[in-house]
């Protein structure tokens, strides 16, 4: 559990002790006791003197009638005394009130996580954020999504956290961490940018960038000061890392004799050393290495409720568990460690196209088809090992790669599954204006032309200066047959840029509809000097011409 920065806690005991943040319910009991002690416990609170703070107000805790506000303080009061149960006993009937106010459930979640109940810290924590997002309760959210390895939602959480407050050290280091192990690079190192090399778990990061962007020497580099006298809590990742690295230099062995002994039961070390060995030309000794957790992962899925836990790791353990089998010829035992590589990571291209070979050299034909055909739809029909080229080369730019993606889909006429894509990226970058106007396009192409306008007049909100996002929403709005209002967003986005070619088309298209084709005929001839190839410019206005003649 982390600790919560004072001013957050004092800011959110303002918004507590509100008329307006308590509303009804305080209006309903009896006056509090004292403004002044409200005060003073505020003020020792603010100073750090928790334990002053509950010695003011614990005695009026048993008070009939005490009102929200008082108790809501109390509560907080307690939390920050390190008394967490007293805290929990104050805050849960507040928490737990369908009025219940973002703060109070804020400070009642913490109070549950430090109290050993995560599921209730969990479930307050993620009402705070749902009714006030931005407020410490998503720091506090992310930090545990964090935790429990859910990465994609930790950084969802933490990036706009850490932006609004840069020198909250630990929510960066975790917010770098989540971008890292999702393969966000540009948010991870600025996250990490100007951040103390003397912290080892920035340092560790920095390494662990380094390694994805094909820099195994500056990862070493980076690992050497922490390699002499590892840290005790960072030790085994700092190993792994440093062996990573070893990996992608050509030193196999280097990272054998880091790692031999060193494993810990700790699965993702044993996969790393199995890695090294292998290269090493020991595959037998690699086999062996993985057994008894590759055993272990089959067990977990047979077992009926029994939950797998990371399943990035699972799922590469047993792809990789698998491959090493196919390798030793082995393939038949391979099969059901691929299965489940596939079923526990079912978009990552390799333990496709490794199934699907493995099927094939089986004589299992009909299921290698099945697996070659989920292949092409993630590869779009080009070489996987192509694809991983360009997945890595895409690392600069995440939100460009989803958005090439959500495109490929569309192509092939997958238009829900490429506005699933799209909204999933909108989530994670929603100042990127491209996941904005790719969703718009792809409610259109899919003929949802009132949805697409909701996402279109956000975006104009969102990006006023933007001309693409008044040609959207003009688009829209003809599509819905709104003439006057496309008109208006077709000519604001030619103010904005006049040689605007998609907006020039449209506004022509419109004004041949209400029958002002004089403009039109020069609008679509200014298409013409500007692209003389515009196919789409040049058969309009030839129509235009043939209907006046």
């Amino acid at each position: 559990m982390s600790t919560a920065p004072r001013a957050f806690v004092v800011t959110l005991l303002t918004l507590v002790l509100s008329t307006a943040a308590i509303g009804s319910v305080a209006q309903e009991t009896p006056p509090d006791p004292s403004a002044a002690m409200v005060e003073a416990a505020l003020e020792h609170l603010a100073a750090g003197r928790a334990d002053e703070a509950v010695a003011l107000l614990e005695p009026i805790r048993e008070t009939p009638g005490l009102s929200p506000r008082l108790l809501a303080l109390l509560g907080t009061a307690y939390l920050e005394a390190g008394r967490a149960e007293d805290a929990l006993a104050v805050l849960t009937p507040l928490a737990d009130a369908q009025e219940a106010d973002p703060a109070v459930l804020y400070n009642a979640g913490r109070a549950a996580l430090v109290a050993g109940d995560a599921e209730r810290g969990e479930r307050y924590l993620a009402r705070s954020v749902e009714l006030q997002p931005g407020t410490p309760a998503a720091r506090e959210l992310g930090l545990l999504r964090g935790r429990q390895g859910r990465m994609r939602d930790a950084y969802r959480l933490l990036r706009p956290w850490v932006a609004a407050q840069p020198d909250d050290g630990e929510a960066r280091i975790a917010a770098a961490l989540a971008a890292i192990r999702i393969e966000r690079i540009p948010d991870a190192e600025r996250f990490l940018t100007g951040m103390p090399l003397e912290s080892p778990r920035v340092r560790l990061l920095w390494a662990e960038l380094r390694l994805i962007q094909d820099d195994p020497q500056g990862a070493l580099a980076m690992l050497a000061p922490l390699l002499t006298e590892p840290p005790p809590e960072l030790e085994i990742d700092i190993l792994r890392t440093a062996a990573d690295a070893h990996l992608a230099a050509g030193q196999p062995q280097q990272a054998t004799e880091l790692l031999e002994g060193r494993t810990e039961d700790d699965p993702a070390t044993t996969l790393k050393l199995a890695q090294a060995q292998e290269q090493t030309g020991d595959l037998g000794a690699a086999l062996e290495t993985m057994k008894p957790f590759a055993e272990m992962l089959l067990e977990i899925v047979h077992e009926p409720g029994r939950q797998m836990g990371n399943r990035l790791l699972a799922g590469e353990y047993a792809r990789e568990y698998g491959r090493m089998l196919a390798a030793a010829n082995r393939t038949a035992e391979a099969l059901p460690y691929l299965d489940l590589a596939v079923r526990l990571t079912p978009r990552k291209v390799q333990g496709w196209k490794v199934l699907a070979d493995a099927l094939t050299a089986t004589g299992k034909t009909d299921e290698a088809a099945v697996a070659r055909e989920r292949l092409e739809d993630l590869t779009g029909g080009a070489d996987p090992s192509a694809v991983a080229a360009q997945a890595a080369a895409a690392a600069e730019d995440p939100t460009g790669q989803e958005v090439l993606r959500a495109q490929r889909l569309l192509e092939r006429q997958q238009g829900e599954q490429a506005l699933a894509v799209i909204r999933a990226e909108k989530e994670l970058a929603p100042d990127d204006v491209r996941v904005w106007l790719m969703e718009t396009r792809i409610l259109l192409l899919e003929k949802r032309p009132a949805e697409a306008l909701q996402v279109a007049e956000q975006t104009a909100r969102r990006f006023p200066e933007l001309v693409d996002a008044y040609y959207q929403r003009g688009a829209t709005h003809l599509a819905l047959e709104h003439y006057d209002r496309a008109e208006e967003d077709f000519r604001r986005a030619l103010d904005l840029e006049p040689d605007h070619v998609p907006s020039m088309n449209d506004l022509a298209v419109l004004l041949i509809i209400r029958d002002r084709e004089v403009e039109a005929e020069r609008l679509l001839e200014r298409i013409l000097e500007l692209q003389p190839d515009n196919a789409l410019a040049s058969q309009t206005l030839e129509r235009l011409r043939a209907k006046r003649r």
